[in-house]
């Protein structure tokens, strides 16, 4: 895990500091996942297809829609 033990508590908490090495680490992940492209940002429908299993999709839509 590429944080100390304060940001990795954060992190497992859902709570996102605005530290380089976090958002450089969640860049990398969302882009494995598939869901995001540094160049075109968001891919919509992958997201709500990934977050679908936990979220309902207009709980889903709501969250990603405050972000576009």
């Amino acid at each position: 895990f590429p944080f100390n033990k304060d940001l990795q508590k954060k992190e497992e908490g859902l709570s996102y500091p605005d530290e380089d090495i976090v958002r450089k680490y969640e860049v990398c992940v969302f882009t494995k996942w598939g869901v995001f492209d540094e160049k075109e940002g968001f891919n919509h429908d992958r997201l709500v297809n990934h977050f679908e299993p936990a979220l309902n999709r207009e709980e889903i839509e709501r969250i990603i829609g405050t972000c576009a």
